[in-house]
């Protein structure tokens, strides 16, 4: 399977991963945005949302004793990692 670039919504406990090579990505996003959602700074190559979201929390998990003042580093996602299927 071809990777695809992957952006990381957030909004209080929801973590959602949402591919930049949808055809309506952009769409989606805006959408998201107006529903409150914030664009996590954190983007990953993977093939699927679900792997994102792994190796978004791998990231997390690998580095506890990183501090930083991104919110959804302390976050554990509850993931919608495929929101339109």
């Amino acid at each position: 399977m071809k990777e695809s670039r992957y952006i990381f919504m957030v909004k209080d406990n929801v973590t959602m991963a949402q591919s930049l090579d949808d055809h309506d990505a952009g769409d989606i996003v805006i959408s998201l945005l107006h529903q409150g959602f914030t664009v996590s700074p954190y983007q990953v190559n993977a093939v699927d949302g679900k792997k994102a979201l792994s190796i978004m929390e791998s990231q997390r998990v690998s580095k506890p004793h990183q501090t930083s003042n991104y919110p959804w580093f302390g976050i554990t996602p509850y993931a919608i990692a495929n929101y339109y299927e």
